[in-house]
């Protein structure tokens, strides 16, 4: 959008105004180049999705689930926890951990969200080959299969924006951007800076009150 913007007549004009709309087209082309190295980055890393191709599933039971403080004490936000007991899949001992999960969510929305979990409730534990203690994770708090979603917002499952509705947003504000800037380009370019503008008005006026009366005519 932004290389679209650049040829626009009012935005040349308001580069004169606002220098880095003068560079729009290379911004645009900077964006391009950011979204295809975190494409090729995201098909190199597999990130969540390496505990469906590589994990380890087993089952643990849960001891206890609570919402505890994260983020910074400017910005501050929360995450859910389980304290869970488990037998360790290499060793077979019996052992406790806390597994905290994945994503966190602003301190002000925590009456909105909730967690299903309940003590002594059998979950699905994962974990990758030979580093259990480091990678143990509930899989329903990896956010990868709507069937185990322990994680609810509104009392609803967590979804993301669709690509319909991502591309709809983006379009909308692109619009409202024209629209400022068409505002802006009337303003300073084609506002009448000189002449008299009494007969203009005047004319206005004139042409407003007789549209008046002939209305009025038509309803007698």
């Amino acid at each position: 959008m932004f290389i679209i913007f650049r040829p626009i007549p009012f935005v040349d004009g308001m580069t004169h105004y606002i220098l880095p709309l003068a560079y729009l087209h290379w911004i645009g082309l900077g964006l391009i180049a950011i979204a295809i190295w975190m494409f090729l980055a995201g098909m190199m890393k597999s990130g969540r999705y390496k505990y469906i191709r590589h994990g380890e599933p087993f089952v643990g039971r849960i001891l206890h689930v609570d919402a505890m403080e994260a983020g910074t004490q400017e910005v501050p936000q929360f995450r859910f926890y389980a304290v869970i007991d488990y037998r360790h899949p290499e060793t077979d001992e019996l052992q406790q951990a806390t597994v905290v999960a994945e994503d966190q969510w602003n301190h002000s929305e925590l009456e909105k969200h909730s967690c299903t979990l309940e003590k002594g409730e059998y979950v699905t534990l994962v974990s990758l080959p030979g580093k259990v203690d480091k990678t143990l994770k509930i899989f329903g708090f990896l956010g990868l299969d709507p069937e185990r979603e322990y994680l609810l917002k509104n009392s609803k499952p967590l979804k993301g924006v669709s690509p319909f509705t991502a591309t709809m947003i983006a379009f909308l504000i692109a619009g409202v951007v024209l629209i400022i800037m068409a505002f802006f380009d009337v303003v300073m370019f084609s506002w009448p800076t000189g002449g008299d503008w009494k007969l203009p008005v005047g004319l206005a006026v004139v042409a407003r009150l007789q549209q008046a009366g002939y209305q009025i005519e038509l309803q007698e």
